[in-house]
């Protein structure tokens, strides 16, 4: 559902495709007013009609992992094997103290 929701209107913040379909809106909400068999026929309608559109083709989603060290002043982010440092934000100082001992 997260997913289909990102589509519902063209002003959300991550439908980058600016796509907007009144049908699909119209299904969306009606589909959080059934149950069971009936709200999963209606989804399926949904992601029959965004996929016959394809405003959008997902090829990549970008993902970040951080190796994080209570004891380390910095932050390490793994991207595709390439270590960068980084310096702890004050907020990020601040939960590490709060969190030193909570491993």
């Amino acid at each position: 559902m997260s997913v289909l929701e990102r589509f519902k209107y063209k002003s959300y913040a991550t439908n980058f495709s600016n796509w907007e379909n009144p049908e699909y809106i119209k299904l969306l909400d009606r589909s959080f007013y059934e149950e069971a068999d009936k709200r999963l026929q209606t989804l399926e309608q949904a992601e029959k009609l965004i996929l016959n559109e394809m405003p959008v083709i997902p090829l990549y989603h970008e993902d970040y992992v951080y190796i994080i060290n209570p004891r380390l002043p910095f932050t390490i982010p793994v991207w595709w094997g390439d270590r960068m440092l980084l310096p702890l934000s004050s907020e990020d100082k601040q939960v590490q103290n709060e969190n030193k001992y909570a491993y």
